[in-house]
């Protein structure tokens, strides 16, 4: 049976996201989940930086997961991607992160783009993942970021009302855009209805990161 070792920063994801992928899957899988919110509000309270001792604790974690014999890690957290990159050549099974897939669709759309966060330190990650799509695709992007705190601690404390109100308040303030980037996998209950307000698509992780485990699993 195919091993599958799922990383969070953040509850919701924690909660949610193994049965969207047990239930993308067509076999049966042993999934397992760890739990580090360290990552995440470390870094939003130093204003999105990312330390050396938290990219150690990343190599460890990462190191961990390893050893369990898995056959894929997936790190679903956006604020870690480029320091999941970073430290691939280190780590013997498949890693794979939740927007690794993110830049090739977004600019699809169109090259007019609107980043919006919760968390300030998704927000770096992401534009990087954009901007090196669009330059393999040898285009110039024209990319606008936001983030929102309030909705940040909302989250990361439960509380989905405040944190999808915030959103609310962000949609409606975008304007001539071509598509919206949600910067973190647990916005993306929030897509059609931030799409509807702002009246153009939203591009969001994690059913792209589903589909691209599916394919290493049935690989």
């Amino acid at each position: 049976m195919k091993q599958i070792m799922l990383i969070h920063t953040v509850q919701c994801m924690y909660l949610t996201f193994e049965k969207r992928l047990r239930d993308a899957l067509e076999c049966e899988v042993k999934i397992d989940n760890l739990l580090d919110t360290f990552f995440a509000s470390d870094a939003n309270a130093r204003g999105g930086e990312f330390t050396q001792l938290n990219l150690n604790r990343l190599y460890l974690t990462l190191k961990s997961a390893e050893l369990t014999g898995c056959d894929v890690i997936a790190v679903i957290c956006s604020t870690l991607s480029p320091y999941v990159e970073m430290l691939k050549p280190l780590i013997q099974t498949p890693v794979i992160t939740i927007d690794g897939q993110l830049g090739h669709h977004a600019i699809r759309h169109g090259d007019r783009i609107q980043v919006l966060a919760s968390a300030p330190s998704a927000i770096s990650p992401t534009v990087k993942l954009l901007e090196d799509a669009a330059a393999e695709a040898g285009r110039t992007l024209e990319i606008t970021t936001r983030f929102n705190l309030n909705a940040f601690h909302s989250m990361m404390s439960g509380d989905l009302t405040i944190h999808d109100q915030e959103l609310r308040k962000m949609a409606a303030e975008v304007k001539d855009k071509d598509c919206i980037v949600f910067a973190q996998g647990s916005m993306e209950h929030m897509a059609q209805e931030v799409s509807n307000i702002a009246s153009i698509p939203v591009v969001t992780t994690p059913t792209l990161c589903i589909a691209e485990i599916k394919s290493l699993i049935d690989g």
